[in-house]
């Protein structure tokens, strides 16, 4: 459709803004064929001429040789205007016609379409809206012969942003545009997504290659591929069936199933050396478990569907286990020793505990449904004393003791998170 556009356009131009007096204006020369009297400023003559190697015929007002006001403008070739000039070009309201059934009726700017106008092409196609400098642009609509309809916005000649055909069976697509090209189209009918939803990867200057269709019933997923931007497969799924995904050279890197559009069962996920990544449980679209694998095969990682966790080092020590969201959880270093410790009441933080990698504790905090309370001790990590304070409420409450590393004690006075002189 825009090459089609842009093909009339370009026939267009060669019609307008043509009215000029002398190569001094734009290099164009008109030639009379027949002078219409010796006063060249009469208001209206009639007299045949020839202007780009097409002869033809003008009626109207004259001013210092070139058409001005309303006048009106014949080809022998057949291409006919009638409208107002300015200086020699179709500049106002006019109404621009080929013998070939292309139709113009609208607003002209210094010979070219500009502002609005109306567009008719032969097979009946009509296009109304926007123009700049002879090409659409800014708001319009195209209804095609058969009745289908397009709204949108135009960018010098080609769609721009988001642009909506309206199908004779009461569908409506949706498509995207970037510079012209397509990078999104959807159907829905009745509100529903319904048919071929489309996805192109996005280019600068050109139409980008095709990322993935979907294909959808009222509003349901039924299958879909994507595409890697090479054009090799990255993706097919049935949603109530098998899907599988594959990396650029076409190694697997997942695999699974569908029911219903949910997730069922196993799926799994390969690193591209074959070996398995991760693997997850599902119960109709519910998570029930996952685990996941270093390269070599060690164990990483593993949930279960009531929030525990346990993680591994890449040597095999657990790093960390949780019993669930808001419950007891223990990390430790690489080497084993033990490096925090939460311990929670009633889904609420009550105790954490935290030691240096020698073993030695280095900080105890106490907990009341999840806010700061009571004492927080800190150690130095050769187990000297390094601070101690009260909070109440989540505030420092009392003294806060502190020592340095070479024993020196300092003492600062809070009183409900506020410092105030001892």
């Amino acid at each position: 459709m825009q090459n089609l556009f842009t093909n009339i356009v370009a026939a267009l131009t060669i019609t307008l803004g043509i009215f000029v007096a002398s190569a001094s204006q734009a290099g164009i020369s008109v030639v009379y064929i027949a002078e219409p009297s010796a006063n060249n400023t009469t208001p209206t003559v009639s007299y045949p001429l020839s202007i780009l190697g097409q002869s033809g015929k003008y009626s109207g007002p004259l001013v210092d040789g070139l058409p001005q006001g309303s006048g009106e403008f014949s080809f022998d070739s057949g291409w006919h205007y009638n409208g107002e000039f300015v200086d020699g070009l179709y500049d106002g309201i006019g109404v621009l016609t080929s013998p070939d059934g292309y139709h113009y009726e609208g607003d002209f700017k210094g010979g070219l379409l500009h502002g609005h106008g109306i567009f008719i092409y032969p097979n009946g196609d009509q296009y109304t809206g926007g123009w700049k400098e002879s090409q659409m642009h800014g708001e319009g609509v195209l209804i095609e012969s058969d009745g289908t309809r397009f709204e949108g916005r135009w960018r010098n000649g080609m769609f721009s942003g988001e642009s909506v055909r309206v199908n004779t069976d009461g569908s409506v697509t949706k498509i995207r545009w970037s510079s012209g090209y397509k990078f999104t189209e959807e159907n829905r009918l009745n509100g529903a997504l319904n048919g071929i939803q489309k996805i192109w990867y996005r280019l600068r200057d050109a139409q980008g290659p095709i990322s993935s269709e979907t294909y959808y019933s009222n509003g349901l997923k039924v299958s879909s591929t994507s595409w890697h931007k090479n054009g090799e497969l990255s993706a097919q799924v049935d949603y109530e069936g098998k899907w599988g995904e594959w990396f650029v050279g076409g190694s697997i890197s997942g695999e699974g199933f569908y029911k219903m559009g949910e997730l069922h069962g196993e799926q799994v996920y390969y690193y591209q050396n074959g070996s398995v990544e991760r693997t997850e449980s599902f119960r109709n679209g519910e998570f029930v478990t996952a685990t996941e694998w270093y390269l070599d095969g060690q164990k990483r990682q593993e949930w279960l569907s009531n929030g525990s966790e346990k993680a591994w080092y890449p040597n095999g020590q657990i790093g960390r286990h949780s019993l669930g969201a808001n419950m007891a959880s223990t990390e430790w270093y690489p080497n084993g020793q033990l490096y925090k410790d939460h311990l929670f009441m009633d889904g609420k933080l009550a105790k954490s505990t935290t030691w240096a990698e020698n073993g030695q504790k280095v900080l105890e905090q106490n907990y009341v449904l999840g806010v700061r309370y009571g004492m927080e001790i800190k150690w130095w990590p050769n187990g000297q004393k390094r601070s101690e304070v009260n909070y109440v409420d989540g505030k420092r409450d009392g003294k806060w003791i502190r020592w340095t590393k070479d024993g020196k004690r300092l003492e600062t006075l809070y009183k409900a998170g506020v410092k105030v002189d001892l």
